[in-house]
């Protein structure tokens, strides 16, 4: 009998635990505390939630948690320029911990999604490498892939801290001078490239700190200069920290949001436009504007992996911040600027058809600047003019040392992940030969998607603005069609943002 009710005390003991531990998350979500959703407030979490591990199949340990990224920026010197190289590295947050997984056993899953991942050794024999994936499932999808809907104007703020790793030693650098870096640069940037709709503005500033945590640990310091700054999580806040050149810390690394609003959180270790701009682009959920390379042709099909020959030239977009950081800033891809829904109303041509369209300077802020296909497979192209006038002028000065080509681009969203975009080369080098760095379509030329059934032809360049051809299954555009109602050959056509839908010529 005795027995019996110490079982029963027992038992009470754990429900009432396990009550208790429901009330105070019930409390903590009313209070706005951390209850992770985005990564941005799980990167946040220290030991406020536990993480959920068991053994999964197979004799691995399986992790519940959110997936971030993190793109991790270095210092290369090309032609005797100075210029940024990266990679991305993936994570599972859990809440209490994070564990670090290969870029690759994610791919295709977007950042900010929750997951359940079964993990087993690292298959190879270097012990700091991330433990393989055995097997993932996704218990809820992240937005991501999804395009911002109506863009409001929004406020971000910025913490600053200027940080200390053991063994660093402070250089010339002052709170007040990253304040005026970020304020006349990376703010500046945003605010001209969202038509005045992302308004980033710094909300404290903290001057030397030294920190316990390296940069073997970015986490560490974050969590460290979090709790030093009284930065709070959330959206549209960002943490920034900034390290000395020669701390043994990255050049630039931040997280990649799920929404533009998430928020972030980034270190720095310079101050140049072009690194605040694209870090904190990250923060905006931006992926990278990379590039794809093929001999003899300029798009592939992706099954799993891209065909054997085809590179990802990561950073391979020198045209857009998000691409390579070097000496230019030019305009904002309209691909991530669709994404962060900050393009003008009429600005955007979506079809999945025929169509011609006479598109416009990007960097000239109006008439129709985009050109958006679908192809019959599902992958999604987006076309662009780039002439060098306005905030493109530098492609036709000195300042374009790399020789970048004016003129129509063809971008790719990357079927790896939607957050990113792929350049693809409309004259693809033979194979054996040297890429060359003309990425633009010629007057009169053509590329062909990987289907093989959407075909872009410019058809001039003329007065400030390019004529664009595009033909499905051979067919191209019939005559000229008005918006929204007009029949063609007894089938009704749409233009406009909604998705075209055509028929064949009889």
């Amino acid at each position: 009998m005795r027995d019996a009710v110490s079982r029963q005390r027992r038992i009470g003991r754990r429900i009432g635990r396990r009550i208790g531990r429901r009330i105070v998350c019930l409390l903590a979500a009313i209070a706005g505390c951390l209850i992770t959703v985005t990564p941005s407030a799980a990167a946040g979490a220290l030991s406020t939630t536990t993480s959920e591990s068991f053994p999964g199949p197979g004799g691995g340990t399986t992790v519940k948690g959110v997936l971030v990224r993190l793109s991790i920026e270095t210092r290369t010197t090309i032609a005797g320029h100075v210029i940024g190289s990266d990679r991305i590295s993936a994570w599972i947050d859990s809440g209490d911990r994070r564990i670090q997984v290969p870029p690759e056993s994610v791919a295709g899953v977007p950042t900010g999604t929750h997951v359940a991942v079964t993990l087993g050794p690292a298959g190879t024999a270097d012990a700091s490498a991330p433990p393989r994936v055995r097997a993932l499932a996704v218990l809820g999808r992240s937005t991501a892939g999804a395009l911002a809907r109506a863009a409001r104007p929004s406020s971000h703020t910025v913490t600053v801290v200027l940080a200390l790793p053991p063994g660093a030693r402070p250089d010339t650098m002052t709170a007040s001078r990253l304040t005026w870096a970020i304020s006349t640069g990376a703010a500046a940037f945003w605010l001209r490239e969202s038509g005045g709709r992302i308004v980033f503005s710094v909300a404290r500033a903290i001057g030397w700190t030294r920190l316990t945590h390296d940069c073997t640990d970015v986490w560490g310091v974050w969590d460290e200069a979090r709790s030093l700054s009284g930065f709070s999580p959330g959206a549209r806040r960002h943490l920034m920290v900034y390290v000395p050149p020669g701390s043994g810390c990255p050049n630039g690394l931040s997280t990649v949001a799920p929404s533009p609003d998430a928020g972030g959180y980034l270190l720095v270790g310079g101050t140049s436009t072009g690194l605040l701009a694209h870090e904190l682009g990250h923060n905006l959920g931006l992926g990278h504007s990379d590039a794809l390379t093929c001999p003899g042709s300029a798009d592939a099909t992706f099954v799993e992996k891209w065909p054997p020959g085809c590179t990802h030239d990561d950073y391979g977009d020198w045209y857009d911040v998000m691409g390579i950081s070097w000496d230019n800033l030019g305009t904002l891809s309209t691909a991530h600027a669709s994404r962060l829904g900050v393009l003008e109303p009429g600005s955007v041509l979506s079809v999945t058809g025929p169509a011609r369209a006479v598109l416009y300077p990007v960097s000239g802020r109006s008439g129709l600047r985009s050109l958006r296909i679908t192809d019959p497979m599902g992958d999604v192209y987006v076309v662009e003019y780039r002439a060098a006038v306005g905030t493109d002028a530098w492609l036709g000065t000195a300042a374009n040392w790399r020789g970048l080509h004016p003129g129509v681009l063809v971008r790719r969203i990357d079927p790896e992940d939607p957050t990113r975009t792929l350049l693809l080369d409309p004259t693809p080098p033979a194979p054996g030969t040297t890429p060359d760095w003309d990425r633009a379509l010629p007057v009169g030329s053509s590329l062909v998607t990987a289907s093989g059934r959407i075909t872009i032809r410019v058809e001039s360049e003329a007065g400030g603005a390019a004529a664009v051809v595009v033909s499905r299954d051979g067919v191209g555009p019939i005559g000229v069609v008005q918006p929204r109602g007009r029949l063609v050959n007894g089938t009704q056509v749409t233009i406009g943002e909604a998705p075209a839908v055509w028929a064949a010529a009889r």
